[in-house]
């Protein structure tokens, strides 16, 4: 059995509320109709779910504390201005993602370098390709050994003919340079004894 009212306004009487149907009855707004509020409508709690929703009309102001993870994120919604500080770690990097763009002049040291050994003063950055990353310290050896054995020292290339600082041989070891040398006026170049400087 079905009934139909119809008035243009239903007030309540003064200080009292309006009760429309009873537990577990349903309103039905039929297709083509509009349910207009001017004012505020309450709803029980979760009445209202995502099938109910539109675009746009969920914003920050309605959104709780943590009730947005991962699962709701869509390509493009997470930009700078919306991660927090410290919030992306070595986790959330892809390969590819860190280049020399964007990383800051000196941000690689000695430490970050793959290098096979422990390096000491005077020697040198070698390529290596037998050991671990291909890199390895080594002690210059120059031309080879002269003088009964004593090691090396060579200051020169066949490109390179002026000593324009001071310079030492470094004492015990010979020094080998291809050609004539030209020595800067003021520079002083010291031969310890025991040590010998060979122009090839």
């Amino acid at each position: 059995m079905s009934s139909e009212l119809k008035a243009n306004k239903i007030s309540p009487a003064t200080s009292t509320d309006i009760t429309l149907g009873d537990s577990g009855d349903t309103f039905t707004v039929p297709s083509g109709a509009t349910l207009a509020v001017s004012g505020t409508m309450t709803l029980p709690a979760n009445s209202v779910d995502s099938d109910q929703y539109v675009d746009g009309s969920i914003d920050n102001a309605h959104l709780a504390a943590n009730s947005v993870d991962s699962d709701q994120y869509v390509d493009g919604s997470i930009d700078n201005a919306h991660l927090a500080a410290n919030s992306v770690d070595s986790d959330q990097y892809v390969d590819g993602s860190i280049d020399l763009a964007h990383m800051s002049s000196e941000s690689v040291d000695e430490d970050n370098l793959y290098i096979s050994n422990t390096g000491s003063n005077d020697q040198f950055l070698q390529k290596q390709s037998g050991n671990s990353g291909g890199l390895t310290w080594a002690t210059p050896s120059g031309g080879g050994a002269t003088g009964g054995g004593t090691p090396t020292e060579q200051i020169f290339l066949e490109t390179e003919t002026t000593i324009d600082q001071t310079y030492t041989i470094s004492s015990g070891y010979n020094a080998s340079t291809a050609g004539p040398v030209t020595i800067a006026s003021g520079v002083i170049v010291t031969i310890p004894s025991g040590s010998v400087w060979v122009i090839i």
